[in-house]
């Protein structure tokens, strides 16, 4: 399913890539809008292919449920991580601290910088303790 689904086919892949959602989000720009697909993205298809999946096997409704309530309670405290590392990389890229961190790693390294960068990446990770936790909060370092 989600191979017929991708880019490898289009003349299912268009129809639904064009279902999308546009909204007027502010970042500076009053006209600048974000447009988000819906249909097209791998956590939709993965789950439209559970759901299809689920049918064919012959699960019920309430244990399918029951199934995505107890994944949804087992991935509270992840989701509420992953949010508050969000928060905290916006909260350091409006306010200018990842661009001061940047400032005085290439100050002190100087020349050396690229040789440097590795180990500010693996620190980054380390504090944090996820690589896509580091790639958010020093990503632009």
């Amino acid at each position: 399913m989600l191979l017929f689904i991708c880019k490898l086919f289009p003349p299912i892949y268009v129809p639904l890539s064009s279902i999308s959602t546009t909204l007027n989000i502010y970042q500076g720009d009053p006209s600048a809008t974000l447009a988000f697909s819906w249909i097209d993205t791998p956590g939709v298809l993965i789950m439209i292919c559970g759901i299809i999946g689920v049918v064919i096997q012959g699960c019920s409704v309430r244990e399918m449920l029951g199934v995505l309530k107890d994944a949804c309670v087992q991935t509270t405290k992840t989701v509420l991580t992953v949010l508050g590392v969000l928060a905290v990389a916006k909260i350091m890229g409006y306010s200018g601290m990842i661009s001061s961190i940047a400032a005085f790693f290439v100050a002190v390294g100087g020349g050396f910088y690229p040789l440097v960068a590795p180990l500010v990446g693996a620190l980054g990770t380390f504090v944090v303790e996820s690589e896509t936790s580091s790639e958010v909060l020093f990503g632009n370092v």
